[in-house]
């Protein structure tokens, strides 16, 4: 009987390992290249490169999928899904995070090429001029508010769905918008990526890059070592000189100096 409870333990344990091995982590964000970008494409985002490495090399499988960010951050949140890729410290603390960040994030504000020199003194700047963002993202205090105030006027545009970005870079194009506020690595991105025939032009910045990562579900009791893989993978990419060709493919250098 001794034996047999043995056997039957180490057989639970095995269970169990396996088990934990062949989770599904389901990621998800909308389209924000160079961070994250289509799933299954050459390019998914470098985001996206560092956690497939880190986590399949662990045994796991990604879901990765595209999805608009109000609903990704709030799913994430609630642990109907279990991480998100691209999220400040700010916007959602109770997200399990890794002890090191994956990138960087300012705003800027991009406009096609004007011929006076617009610089933003807060929200007054936006006089006689239109704005365009993406629902649900955090810019400034007095911004937010601004755009709250004005969403459902011309002053300001606001961008839905997996593919916000693009929207708006084809309204700025066509003259609808006068500016859109956006991190200048994906701006700088997906223009290229649309092939866009006009050059635009960074007006200003609205103030100093933060730190942004992939956060986990507070709900997942895996959270933690989801994140701690993301760390050490990210550790061992530094270490092997293999990031700084990874960041090259999107025509990024590493974020720490």
């Amino acid at each position: 009987m001794a034996l047999l409870n043995k056997i039957l333990t180490a057989a639970c344990l095995v269970a169990a390992t396996t088990s934990a091995v062949a989770d599904t982590i389901s990621l998800r964000a909308d389209s924000w290249y160079p961070y994250n970008a289509t799933p299954g494409a050459n390019k998914a985002g470098y985001m996206i490169d560092i956690a497939t490495q880190a986590w399949k090399e662990a045994g796991h499988k990604i879901d990765y999928q595209l999805m608009d960010w109000d609903a990704s951050l709030a799913n994430t949140q609630s642990g109907e899904i279990d991480c998100v890729v691209g999220v400040l410290k700010s916007e959602a603390p109770n997200l399990i995070f890794p002890k090191q960040n994956m990138g960087l994030s300012d705003i800027a504000f991009f406009a096609k090429s004007f011929k006076y020199n617009w610089k933003f003194n807060g929200v007054s700047s936006f006089k006689n001029m239109s704005i365009g963002v993406v629902e649900d993202y955090n810019y400034s205090d007095d911004i937010d508010v601004y755009v709250a105030k004005n969403s459902k006027t011309d002053m300001v545009h606001v961008a839905k769905g997996e593919h916000p970005l693009s929207d708006l870079i084809n309204l700025l194009e066509q003259g609808k918008i006068d500016l859109v506020l956006e991190n200048p690595a994906v701006f700088k991105g997906q223009a290229r990526k649309m092939k866009s025939r006009l050059k635009f032009e960074k007006m200003d910045s609205l103030g100093d890059a933060e730190s942004i990562y992939i956060a986990c579900s507070a709900k997942n009791k895996h959270s933690k070592d989801y994140v701690r893989l993301i760390d050490k993978k990210l550790k061992s990419l530094r270490k092997t000189n293999q990031l700084k060709p990874l960041l090259r493919r999107y025509g990024l250098r590493d974020w720490q100096k």
